[in-house]
C-alpha cells in the first residue's frame, strides 16, 4: 500500500543546503520546496516559489527541467526515494 506524504515529512531537507524541491510532473509545477532552493530560484518565501511554478508554465518547465539538469544534485522519483536518501 503506497504511503501518502504530506509538507512536514519533508522539513527534514531544510536542514540541507543543497537545493531540494519536489515537482507534481503531472501538473509541471512545485509541490513543495526547501528553504535553499528558494534562495536559488529568487523567492521570498517557499509559498512564492511555489505559486510562481503553478501559475507560470514557462517557469514550471524550468523547475522541472532545471531540477533534472543541475549537476550534483539528486533526482528521485518519488518523495519516498528522497526521504530513504536522508536515512543513509
Amino acid at each position: 500500500m503506497a504511503r501518502t506524504y504530506l509538507t512536514a515529512d519533508l522539513a527534514i531537507f531544510d536542514l540541507l543546503q543543497m537545493p531540494v524541491w519536489v515537482v507534481d510532473l503531472d501538473r509541471a509545477a512545485t509541490w513543495w520546496a526547501n528553504l535553499a532552493s528558494v534562495a536559488l530560484w529568487q523567492a521570498s518565501d517557499r509559498a512564492q516559489m511555489i505559486d510562481r511554478s503553478a501559475n507560470n508554465p514557462a517557469l514550471a518547465q524550468a523547475v522541472v527541467d532545471g531540477g533534472l539538469e543541475l549537476s550534483g544534485l539528486a533526482c528521485f522519483q518519488s518523495v519516498a526515494d528522497a526521504l530513504r536518501s536522508v536515512d543513509r
